[in-house]
Formats: C-alpha cells, sequence, structure tokens
C-alpha cells in the first residue's frame, strides 16, 4: 500500500513506480493539466491508432484492381490522376504488385500482311481450278483479331495468382 503523500503528483509518481512506468512529479502535473485544458493525453491524435499507416485506403485499393482488370493498359501516373490519390506513383505501383499484378512488355505477333493475302486467294482460286475436295486436308481456324488498344507494357497476374497484402 502506497503512504498518502500531501501532493497528488507524488501520489501519481509512486503508483506509477509501482506499475514500472518512470515519471517524475513534473511530468505528472505536466500531463494532468494538458488532460483538464484539452480533455487529450497527447498533443496529437494518431489516427491510425498504433496501426501501420497507409497512404491508400481499402476501398481506394479495390477499386484499383478493379479498374486494372477492366483496363490493362493503364499506368500507375494515369491511375493516380484518375482516382485523385495523393501517394507517389511509386506507392501506387507497390499497392497495384501486392495485389498480384505485373507490369509486362507485351510481346509482338504479326496480323496477316497484305501480301499473305493474295497469296491465299491466288491458292484459292488454283484449287477451285484443279476441283480440289480437301478430303486430305485438316482445318485451322485463322480469326482476325481486331486491336482495341496497343501498349508497349500491360498488368498481367497469373490465374492462379492469390491476392497478397
Amino acid at each position: 500500500m502506497v503512504k498518502p503523500q500531501k501532493s497528488l503528483f507524488k501520489n501519481l509518481t509512486i503508483l506509477a513506480r509501482d506499475n514500472d512506468i518512470l515519471i517524475s512529479e513534473l511530468s505528472a502535473r505536466k500531463i494532468v493539466k494538458y488532460w483538464l485544458e484539452s480533455g487529450m493525453l497527447s498533443g496529437k491524435e494518431s489516427s491510425t491508432r498504433g496501426r501501420k499507416h497507409c497512404k491508400i485506403n481499402e476501398r481506394d485499393i479495390k477499386k484499383l484492381d478493379k479498374m486494372i482488370s477492366n483496363n490493362r493498359e493503364l499506368t500507375a501516373k494515369r491511375l493516380k490522376r484518375l482516382m485523385r490519390l495523393t501517394a507517389s506513383e511509386r506507392s501506387v505501383r507497390r499497392y497495384i504488385q501486392s495485389l498480384g499484378w505485373k507490369f509486362k512488355r507485351t510481346r509482338y505477333c504479326q496480323i496477316v500482311s497484305p501480301k499473305n493475302r493474295i497469296e491465299r486467294i491466288i491458292y484459292c482460286f488454283m484449287c477451285v481450278i484443279t476441283e480440289e475436295n480437301f478430303d486430305d486436308v485438316v482445318f485451322i481456324d485463322e480469326t482476325t483479331i481486331e486491336l482495341r488498344f496497343y501498349s508497349r507494357q500491360r498488368w498481367f497476374r497469373n490465374p492462379g495468382n492469390e491476392i497478397s497484402k
């Protein structure tokens, strides 16, 4: 039991010492005075409450993931501008990479050239003239692909890649 002292602040320092907290009588006096004036124990209230500070909140991270899923050609700079984020481009890129996305170069694939088209037409006419019935031929679908976007790099995620945070 603590022997009561005349000073309230002396009692506080003794109680604190019993609980392995070292504080002087003057510091206890300043803390109590500040608490009576402002209602807070410290000068700056933390909004993170002990958690690591995040530059982008969870809702924005989910929105980033959805935007990249819809358009893989978006860059970190453009995403930052579209979403009006305060974080740097590097931070935006880091959050995107934590979602499992990787920024890769696109591969070049040549589309059927006009020269090849002419050669194919000539071959088809030759087959019609020779009355080819194509009994011993396996046909392969060669569908023309129309490009919506063209970029040198794009976001890519492996199908089985889990989201890492």
